[in-house]
Formats: C-alpha cells, sequence, structure tokens
C-alpha cells in the first residue's frame, strides 16, 4: 500500500494507530539521505498523537506516547533490534516528538537544536501542529493531515 499517495478512512483509535504503524513499515524499507521528517497538521483531538502511538511503536519505542505539549520535544533511543528489514547501520537511532502547539514564532524551536536533529539521517523526527513551523521545515518533509469526518471517523490524508 503506497500510504503517500492516498486519503484513509479511520474509523477507530486502533485503525488510526495501525496506519501510523504501517507507515514506518512502507518508509523505513528504503534507504534515506536525510533523516525522516514527518509534520502532523490538524484540530486538537483528530488523531495526531493516536497516529504517534501507532508509528512509535512500530519503530520499537515501549513508552506510552504522549503529546510532550509543555515540554515541546521527546527523544526516544531506538532499539538495535528490528521487526522489519532494514540496515542496522542506515537504520534510524532516535525517535524526536515534538509538539510545537505552544510555539508562537517558528525560531523559538531553533533553540532546541532542531536543525541538528533534523539534519541527523539516524533521527525520525515527527512534528504535531508542525504547520506552525512550516517556514523551517526541510522540502523533503512529509505533511500528514488530519481531518474529523464526524465523531469517530478521521480522514488522514498524506502529502510529500
Amino acid at each position: 500500500m503506497d500510504l503517500m499517495k492516498k486519503e484513509i478512512l479511520s474509523h477507530s483509535g486502533r485503525q488510526t494507530k495501525l496506519i501510523g504503524e504501517k507507515l514506518v513499515k512502507e518508509v523505513f524499507t528504503n534507504k534515506r539521505e536525510k533523516g525522516s521528517v514527518f509534520s502532523l497538521e490538524g484540530e486538537l483531538g483528530s488523531g495526531k498523537t493516536t497516529f504517534l502511538q501507532g508509528f512509535a511503536k512500530e519503530l520499537g519505542v515501549r513508552e506510552f506516547i504522549k503529546s510532550p505539549t509543555f515540554v515541546i520535544m521527546k527523544k526516544y533511543r531506538l532499539p538495535i533490534a528490528r521487526k522489519r528489514k532494514m540496515d542496522k547501520k542506515d537504520g534510524p537511532r532516535y525517535f524526536y516528538h515534538f509538539d510545537c502547539y505552544r510555539i508562537t514564532r517558528p525560531m523559538e524551536i531553533l533553540e532546541l537544536g532542531f536543525k541538528e536533529i533534523i539534519e541527523d539521517r539516524g533521527n525520525v523526527v515527527t512534528i504535531e501542529w508542525g504547520d506552525k513551523i512550516k517556514e523551517i521545515l526541510p522540502s523533503n518533509h512529509l505533511v500528514i493531515k488530519f481531518k474529523f469526518v464526524d465523531k469517530n471517523i478521521r480522514k488522514i490524508v498524506f502529502k510529500q
């Protein structure tokens, strides 16, 4: 399934997590030139964090993922052993989870070493509310938009 050319309807939180897992399988089976950056956009409660719970689980993160709204950034060391076929030398080593909800100026994020983090090919970087810092995101980032369809259904749109 080529997620990056799709719009997907999710009918539950569980399904949203599974879509996050599928994205990891799809993206990280290929070698990458730079760190991978994913910008998640959508209203409060639209499924961004739920998606990242599945995404992080598939990367091997054991901790419970919640939005780092007040600390802005969380860093997770990824396990060496992988469930999927990845060259261990080229595979990601760290998962960064940013939440820009409280950011008022895009330059604020730079104080956390953001440029160095996104340039390191050993990092997987996800940014909730990434549209708030779009001016400083790399040109090759993937945008994932979350939209309410109704109380339980979300439309997830992937844009490269």
